[in-house]
């Protein structure tokens, strides 16, 4: 076992780790660790925890969800409150999911919160029998339904007892929210946001696993707006309208790229942009109160 939890570790995790032939436990959780999970994990068979979670500075451990493919005893993960991207592999842990094991693949617990994930969770986490797994807090888009109909014991036994809304129990759904999003209990449930419409609540919790319902800053509704006042179908727009944060969408500046407010600055020079409004459109610019530069040059 290798535990040095709660430390001031620095760095990255070593890929000679990977040839720790017996190790069965590992736990840096609480350092101040980042870089990407090294592949060679996967070398250690009897490796059956690994706990990564809430690294204290620079976002922690970066770089893609790993797979876990071929790790062959891996039962307990946290990974929780770090800066991992992109969607979680089909593979994941794989020679764990199909083992003949009942040990193995049965009562896993992984926990992957408060990252940057997005995509769906896997189907084939299917294989799993009575897993507990944590997703709040990411960007996940969908829960697939045979997740939530053939396995009593799957979330400590909640999505067997729900009669309704078994899915609530993995993750609450879009345009909902919950401190640990997700139906707790069979009586803390998922609550809707306080927008009047559909469309509204879901631009407030866009995601399953929402931890909260966010207001709709008053710059996406400026950029929503100036949208359709003067992009054309020749304009390059990529995740404009879309539930990712404002400051990720194209020509938007902010000091926070992650943000969904605070734009700083709008180069969107030569992009075939055209309005019959242009007062409108000076208005929408003045009210963004942190724009400190605009390009527009080359547009009609």
């Amino acid at each position: 076992e290798f535990w040095s939890g709660s430390n001031d570790i620095t760095g990255s995790i070593p890929t000679e780790m990977g040839g720790l032939s017996q190790l069965q436990s590992l736990v840096l959780n609480g350092n101040r660790m980042s870089g990407q999970i090294p592949e060679e994990l996967n070398n250690i068979s009897p490796l059956r925890q690994l706990h990564l979670q809430r690294q204290r500075d620079f976002g922690g451990f970066s770089g893609p969800v790993p797979s876990f493919s071929t790790s062959q005893h891996l039962h307990d993960v946290d990974i929780s409150g770090n800066s991992l991207t992109g969607a979680i592999p089909d593979d994941f842990m794989k020679v764990v999911r199909t083992s003949k094991a009942h040990s193995d693949y049965a009562y896993a617990k992984i926990d992957l919160s408060s990252n940057q994930i997005t995509g769906s969770i896997p189907a084939t986490f299917d294989d799993f029998v009575g897993l507990f797994i944590n997703l709040a807090g990411n960007r996940i888009s969908g829960v697939p339904d045979v997740l939530c109909d053939d396995d009593e014991e799957f979330m400590g036994g909640l999505v067997g007892n729900l009669t309704e809304h078994k899915c609530n129990a993995i993750l609450c759904p879009p345009g909902t929210s919950s401190i640990i999003g997700r139906q707790s209990d069979m009586t803390n449930e998922c609550t809707p946001c306080s927008g009047g419409t559909e469309q509204i609540r879901n631009k407030q919790a866009p995601f399953f696993g929402s931890l909260k319902c966010s207001p709709i800053s008053g710059d996406r509704k400026v950029l929503e707006e100036l949208h359709g006042l003067i992009f054309t179908g020749a304009s390059e727009d990529t995740y404009w309208m879309s539930d990712n944060p404002i400051c990720s969408w194209y020509g938007i500046t902010c000091d926070d790229k992650k943000a969904d407010t605070g734009v700083t600055q709008i180069k969107l020079e030569s992009n075939s942009l055209s309005t019959d409004d242009s007062e409108k459109v000076t208005d929408l610019f003045f009210q963004l109160s942190d724009l400190e530069r605009l390009n527009i040059r080359g547009n009609k």
